[in-house]
């Protein structure tokens, strides 16, 4: 896959701005750094469907992008605005909703229907600037992008794990609200400590009460109102049934009679009576109504002239909404209880992680064949000292052992394997977006051994550089301040 052109408006730089990219190598360079190449990356993946965070002075839910894309001998004509992307493919368009419809278009695009495999895609092609240099093989590719290699190895040997990974995320979404409420109690305490003490008077006790209680008749009321209005229209419906089908009954003088709604016994008078009962019912509602919002007034009004003790901690001149500070003082959290839910989580996903390990572990041949490439890729990085020379150093999470330029040759050992053996399963190429190495811990030699050993090693890949150093590279989009102009083969021509 290649991306082929992109054309952006609406706010980047210049309107229309329309730019077409080499197939193997494209340099985004510029001679001072913040000028907005890292801000055009982002933009390129936007395009494609991720959703990634603005920068600063540019959001890029305002833009509307064309991307072109080539896969497999088809042009992939994407076009992307805010929450949706439209994908021409010759006459047929389709249409994807963002974000929860974005793995199915990667599914379609690449012909692969692996989830594990194509959610960890933007990890293997993009480093940012930022995350990207400290992603080793778990983390945040950008955003609330993140990669996980445990799935990706689970989809490339397509292991039957589905089970454990939706337990595991499950208990972990689970943890993640636990300490959000934890975090909701320390608010609470200093809420507390820093107006010494919020009283709930009677008053307030008892026009909350009060409007509990309101709260409740009104559901009733809704309530009794549904059911009386379903027994009027199955009425309605039955009456209308056994007119249509023209029944006659004969009485013992020999008069034919018509069944209907009017010659059935009593059936006028009781379905009257139903609309009087739903007449009764709607004016009880719309009297408890009308006191539900009378007691909220009260209640806002009391809140108003008691203000003074909602203030923010050390903010005085500036007002939180009263109800939002009573609210959360008044919650009552037990610490004790989430921490168990918590270290029995934990506890859960530990087993979980260990059964997920053992079972990737159990196919030895692809984590050998993506080991013996990365211990390779870190021999020729001067790093394979460094590395444990076992598969399941690929599983690490003891980084704090490597200094930044030791550490930062590993992310891009790393990244190589496993895009490579990504590439292998899907059958296609992908693009490798390497942004910003000379602003990494790397002095010039190993800036040069990094690019050189990413070129060499993703010869038939589409890669992208953004930097204030000059690489060589087929085409050059050149950045001056706000405006970006075209260059090809290389700056001479341009000097």
């Amino acid at each position: 896959m290649k991306f082929i052109k992109l054309k952006i408006d609406n706010g980047l730089f210049l309107e229309g701005v329309e730019d077409e990219y080499s197939a193997s190598s494209n340099l985004l360079f510029s001679k001072k750094n913040s000028v907005g190449k890292s801000t055009y990356l982002r933009i390129l993946f936007h395009a494609f469907g991720y959703s990634i965070p603005d920068m600063y002075g540019m959001k890029f839910q305002s833009l509307v992008t064309e991307l072109t894309v080539e896969e497999s001998g088809n042009d992939y004509f994407i076009r992307r605005e805010p929450n949706n992307i439209s994908v021409k493919v010759g006459e047929e368009i389709t249409n994807y909703s963002l974000p929860s419809e974005h793995v199915l278009f990667l599914s379609q695009l690449f012909k692969k229907d692996n989830l594990n495999v194509l959610s960890n895609l933007l990890g293997l092609m993009y480093v940012d600037q930022e995350k990207g240099w400290t992603l080793l093989n778990r983390g945040i590719v950008i955003g609330k992008n993140r990669f996980d290699i445990d799935k990706l190895l689970i989809g490339l040997g397509e292991i039957d794990c589905d089970k454990e990974l939706t337990l595991k995320d499950k208990l972990e979404k689970e943890n993640k609200k636990c300490r959000s409420l934890i975090d909701v109690n320390d608010l609470k305490q200093s809420i507390l400590e820093d107006n010494e003490v919020i009283e709930f008077r009677d008053f307030e006790l008892e026009i909350k009460r009060k409007i509990d209680y309101l709260n409740l008749r009104i559901n009733d009321l809704k309530d009794d109102i549904k059911r009386v209005d379903s027994v009027i229209k199955k009425n309605s419906g039955l009456f209308n049934y056994l007119t249509s089908m023209h029944l006659v009954v004969v009485s013992k003088s020999g008069e034919e009679v018509p069944v209907n709604q009017n010659t059935l016994r009593d059936a006028r008078d009781t379905n009257n009576l139903l609309i009087s009962r739903k007449n009764v019912l709607s004016l009880q509602l719309k009297k408890l109504e009308s006191e539900l919002e009378e007691c909220r007034h009260e209640l806002d009004d009391y809140y108003l002239r008691n203000n003074t003790i909602f203030n923010l901690p050390g903010e005085s001149d500036k007002k939180v909404t009263p109800f939002l500070f009573k609210s959360i003082a008044n919650l009552d959290i037990d610490l004790p209880e989430l921490q168990n839910i918590i270290d029995e989580n934990v506890k859960q996903i530990n087993q979980l992680r260990k059964l997920i390990t053992l079972k990737i572990a159990r196919n030895a041949e692809l984590n050998k064949n993506i080991f013996s490439k990365l211990y390779s890729y870190c021999d020729e990085l001067g790093i394979s000292s460094k590395v444990i020379n076992d598969p399941k150093f690929l599983y690490t999470d003891k980084l704090k052992y490597y200094s930044g330029t030791d550490f930062h040759k590993l992310v891009i050992a790393f990244k190589v394997a496993l895009h490579k053996a990504t590439e292998k399963y899907l059958g296609t190429t992908l693009p490798f977006v390497l942004d910003s190495p000379s602003g990494r811990e790397l002095n010039d030699d190993n800036i040069k051994l990094t690019i050189d050993f990413v070129r060499r090693e993703l010869t038939n890949s589409q890669i992208f550089f953004a930097s204030i150093k000059e690489i060589d590279c087929e085409k050059i989009l050149y950045f001056h301040g706000v405006a970006i102009e075209n260059h090809s083969v290389s700056f001479a021509d341009n000097e």
